[in-house]
């Protein structure tokens, strides 16, 4: 063997040591990390506000109001690709006028999860063949609204212990630029 070869073996050899590593890692990580919301929770459980000092607050003339607790990236029980699988869902499924018409949408999405035949995770629903068109060809850019639309849902979902948030579990293209909302599926 030439000393080229040799040295092709060596970097070889240690490129399959990396993937082998990194492969590991990623299943010990998929293996420790809980998931917060499946289907159903095990045991409901009383979320805690955080204290009124860090609530974003609202003045009016001499006193703040505080608003409702809006969870930080550190502690949401949700994560970015939740709200980026949304948000690009929306981008494709409504118009970027139409807020309500989103709240809809991703009331639909959670809703399906909370139904626990439509997938486990947001991610399952959004990507389930033939149910989210919008989802694989976004028809504009994913908008802030889109993202705090997103994360509001999410919010309020977790916040009723994953629950369905309405009764809600299909849609369909309507007039006047919104969609249909129904609770039975129905073949058009």
């Amino acid at each position: 063997m030439t000393r080229h070869q040799a040295a092709r073996q060596r970097r070889l050899l240690r490129r399959r040591r990396r993937i082998v590593t990194l492969l590991l890692l990623l299943t010990a990580v998929l293996i420790i990390t809980p998931v917060a919301c499946t289907r159903k929770a095990a045991a409901p459980q009383t979320p805690t506000a955080p204290p009124a000092s860090v609530l974003p607050s609202v003045t009016t003339d001499s006193t703040a109001v505080p608003l409702s607790p809006v969870p930080t990236p550190e502690t949401a029980p949700w994560t970015e690709e939740d709200v980026l699988a949304i948000a690009r869902t929306l981008s494709g499924e409504c118009y970027e006028d139409k807020t309500q018409d989103k709240r809809l949408v991703a009331e639909v999405i959670v809703n399906r999860v909370s139904a626990g035949h439509f997938g486990d995770t947001v991610i399952d629903v959004v990507t389930s063949p033939y149910q989210f068109v919008g989802y694989w060809n976004p028809s504009r850019e994913i908008s802030e609204n889109d993202m705090q639309i997103a994360t509001e849902t999410l919010r309020d979902w977790y916040a009723n212990d994953c629950n369905a948030l309405s009764e809600w579990l299909y849609f369909t293209a309507g007039d006047n630029r919104e969609n249909n909302f129904r609770t039975e599926y129905e073949e058009e």
